[in-house]
């Protein structure tokens, strides 16, 4: 390892490309940051210091004075932006004391015209264009009329090179000229660390990654995956596993943080044991260099399964399948939020790749997770427990014979984890006030595709839980429910026998029973026919409803 202190022209003024590895983020600086680095230079010109110490940035020497950066893209990226806005101007205003023509082929290019910095995705096109002198077609192309909303959608090299050329160029009570600006740079300091053979580039990427834009989770796991690879394997496996991953969860902020959710479940998957969140990274690396491994899995394999794993897990949180079967059961494992079963799944998931089971086992098994939760959210059994029992469940796994022994597996559990049997569930069902439990819509909506077909099944979530007798007792309501009628009222108005689900345009009035019926009269779903045929809403009617349900 070698390390020297310079400043960024320096760095920068030398024959050589910085190129960055293929899996490396894009660049994704935010204003706070490009904000944060103006204000230092500003303040360091007003305040006349000789220099400001700005980080560092790592990089192993390639072939051909190439050399793969591998920390400090985002700040090399900035400054190559903020030259770029330079260049620019002084082009337009060659009395400004600026050289256009030291800043393009100096730090921007080398003497084979071939730009300094290479980035990697659509980056590398539109930096490549900005360098090129081609700034104006971009900011045209993206113009938003100045609104900050619609600046999303637009690459963050052309909002932070607007960003810059404001501050530089177009304010109209400038902070500093864009000549003190090009002075500041030759100031600031960096630290260079280039890195040899017998270095261990992860280990210092991770010492040193403590500023800028945090990575996830599976950023970090990604690099420590990839970045020991020499440069023509880390390609093929990027290329054939790694992008095609991350594009199933998508670029959002959110879809990271469900990728970081997905590596935490394939590790319980394996482990049978669900690791610290906080820990997550460091638990991955000892997983990855398990030496119990036989030898002929190798970082390919790894990658391979990591993939066909995301597969099945993208599937299953997006509801996503073209077998209608599949489809239809991923959406009740979506709707009724049974994200604490993901590592199991993910394990039959696998099995039924790899012939283990057949499908008819394996939605099988998946429905029996749902009975699991459904019933003990009637029951009003604990959900804390159950992500221990379902990460521990795969222990239980016979492969000889396998759906019997995750059914032992599941009636052998006792006390707050047990599995509640049909006549505890059934109690439960008829008399809870179910209309407040987290599945209450699920629970209504299965009941409406009992014995419908799968391809004209309803999906609960789009209808809205309706109570036949409302829930504040009106008068018509007590004259029609007789004497006892604020006793029935308090003992069925949110259970089962008086819960239904409608559509969401039906205008529903509460006056009475007849206002009821009168607006469930266009219902088109089956579990209001039974209430619509009714002549009236007594102790009776309930009972027998909730026998029938």
């Amino acid at each position: 390892m070698k390390l020297n202190e310079t400043n960024i022209l320096s760095i920068l003024n030398a024959n050589m490309q910085f190129v960055l590895p293929i899996y490396q983020q894009h660049y994704c600086w935010e204003k706070e940051q490009c904000n944060q680095l103006w204000k230092d230079i500003v303040r360091m010109q007003k305040d006349r210091r000789n220099n400001h110490f700005i980080g560092s940035i790592v990089n192993i020497d390639d072939i051909n004075n190439k050399f793969t950066l591998i920390d400090g893209q985002q700040r090399m990226t900035t400054f190559t932006l903020i030259l770029i806005v330079l260049r620019d101007y002084a082009r337009s205003n060659p009395d400004s004391g600026i050289d256009a023509a030291e800043i393009e082929n100096k730090y921007l290019r080398n003497n084979d015209a071939s730009c300094k910095l290479i980035l990697t995705g659509g980056d590398e096109d539109i930096l490549i264009n900005l360098v090129s002198g081609k700034a104006d077609s971009y900011l045209q192309r993206n113009s938003s009329n100045n609104q900050e909303d619609e600046e999303v959608a637009i690459p963050k090299l052309i909002v932070n090179y607007k960003f810059f050329k404001q501050k530089i160029v177009e304010a109209r009570n400038p902070e500093l000229t864009p000549k003190q600006v090009y002075e500041a740079l030759g100031k600031l300091k960096i630290v260079n660390i280039k890195l040899g053979n017998d270095d261990d580039p992860q280990a210092i990427f991770e010492s040193l990654n403590s500023s800028g834009k945090d990575l996830s989770k599976s950023d970090l796991i990604r690099n420590f995956v990839l970045m020991s690879l020499d440069r023509r394997t880390m390609t093929r496996i990027y290329n054939n596993y790694w992008s095609k991953m991350e594009e199933l969860f998508g670029d959002s902020e959110k879809n990271t943080t469900l990728m970081d959710d997905f590596f935490k479940d394939y590790i319980t998957m394996y482990m049978a044991n669900i690791p610290n969140e906080e820990q997550l990274y460091e638990t991955f690396k000892t997983w990855f260099y398990d030496t119990t491994r036989p030898e002929n899995v190798t970082v390919s394999t790894i990658c391979s399964d990591i993939y066909k794993k995301a597969q099945d897990y993208t599937n299953i949180i997006f509801a996503r399948h073209t077998d209608t079967e599949f489809q239809s059961v991923y959406s009740e494992i979506r709707e009724l939020k049974m994200e604490v079963s993901y590592p199991f799944l993910l394990k039959i998931h696998a099995d039924f790749r790899r012939g283990v089971i057949s499908k008819e086992q394996l939605l099988q098994i998946m429905y029996m997770c749902i009975s699991y939760v459904v019933r003990r959210d009637v029951c009003s059994l604990s959900s804390n427990s159950m992500n221990q029992t379902f990460a521990r469940l795969r222990r239980r796994i016979n492969a000889q014979n396998y759906v019997e022994s995750i059914k032992t597996a599941f009636s052998e559990l006792r006390d707050n984890q047990r599995f509640p049997n049909n006549q505890e569930f059934f109690d439960k069902f008829v008399s809870c006030k179910l209309v407040s439990k987290q599945r209450c819509k699920y629970i209504l909506g299965m009941l409406e595709n009992f014995d419908r077909d799968i391809n004209d099944s309803i999906n609960p979530k789009n209808f809205r839980v309706e109570r036949v007798m409302p829930e504040t007792l009106l008068p018509r309501w007590a004259e029609e429910l007789g004497a006892n009628a604020y006793g029935l009222h308090e003992r069925y108005v949110d259970t089962i026998a008086n819960l239904t689900i409608v559509e969401p345009k039906l205008e529903i009035i509460d006056n009475s029973f007849i206002d009821k019926k009168h607006g469930l009269r266009n219902s088109q779903l089956k579990l209001n026919s039974y209430i619509y045929e009714q002549h009236s809403w007594t102790q009776d009617t309930l009972v027998n409803r909730k026998n029938l349900l």
